[in-house]
């Protein structure tokens, strides 16, 4: 089997998966602040969040040779960045004040048998209450804004001091930047697309079709693109992950803290409570029992 027979199976779900992701939401406080119905979402709190998403979806899948996890880390403290204007680090001029890069990183993880990654996808989310309506902008923030809207990329200025990073453009900048909108009525909209908000439940559907999410890898080369991005988001759980437990120093092994797919009970990482710094991580991991390793003539970068 393969990704994309994944993908053909998820398209027989299409209501559950649906349905599953706008519920996960409805016995959560949402009156409280972002940050604190995130972190209840990700923890599972009151049977919601990923509590129902591993309750109920990875058992349509399991008959067909499909593992599929759904997991967290949390630690709070985003990384805050300038944004920047022009196609080139030579020439880009830097706009606004820093803000922080965002609020929740969802990542898709596709595994052999063996456990080896074979394909990642992710979205990066500005997470506020409601969206605005009327505006030329979706959300409040001029800063924040202009990062997801307009700017060709940004510059750190906490985390990784000076480094430049560059967005995905077009077609791929749609599908990895999006706004989730967590009051009443949990909603998502991608600023790079004229369509209005969707349901949390059909963005989830879309991005476990692959028709959401932007491709990452290992970033090799001297590219500074939405590859680095990524890395460098997961490089920092990875390395609060190491800080707390002392074993490890790569994302696959934060995974390996989830390490039995079957157990869907043991899906929430807090590192907050231990000091670390970073943007919360949820994982759709997807392990294919039957898919074979990779040769290492043939094998594709890994996160390691």
């Amino acid at each position: 089997m393969s990704a994309s027979d994944f993908r053909t199976l998820v398209a027989t779900h299409v209501a559950a998966i649906r349905a599953a992701g706008n519920r996960s939401w409805s016995s959560l406080d949402l009156d409280q602040r972002e940050e604190a119905i995130v972190y209840d979402y990700l923890s599972g709190r009151h049977n919601a969040g990923l509590h129902l998403l591993n309750a109920e979806l990875p058992q349509l899948f399991a008959p067909s040779g499909f593992e599929v996890k759904f997991a967290a880390v949390f630690c709070h403290g985003s990384p805050r960045v300038v944004s920047l204007q022009g196609k080139t680090s030579g020439t880009q001029d830097q706009v606004g004040s820093p803000c922080e890069l965002g609020d929740l990183h969802l990542v898709f993880t596709f595994l052999d048998q063996a456990k080896n990654l074979r394909d990642q996808r992710s979205i990066l989310f500005q997470v506020k209450k409601h969206a605005l309506t009327g505006r030329a902008s979706l959300i409040q923030h001029p800063d924040q804004s202009y990062l997801y809207e307009t700017a060709d990329g940004f510059q750190y200025r906490t985390m990784l001091p000076g480094l430049i990073r560059q967005w995905p453009t077009h077609r791929e900048r749609a599908r990895a930047l999006y706004y989730l909108f967590c009051g009443q009525s949990p909603a998502t909209a991608s600023p790079a697309t004229a369509r209005g908000p969707i349901t949390f439940g059909e963005l989830l559907l879309r991005f476990m079709q692959d028709c959401e999410g932007c491709f990452f890898s290992r970033p090799t080369g001297a590219f500074n693109g939405w590859w680095h991005v990524n890395w460098d988001l997961l490089q920092v759980v990875a390395a609060a992950y190491y800080k707390q437990t002392s074993r490890g120093e790569g994302i696959t092994d934060v995974l390996s803290h989830f390490n039995s797919f079957k157990d869907h009970h043991d899906f929430f990482l807090d590192l907050e409570e231990h000091g670390q710094r970073g943007i919360p991580t949820l994982f759709v991991i997807v392990r294919d029992l039957e898919l074979r390793p990779l040769d290492k003539t043939t094998a594709q970068p890994t996160l390691s």
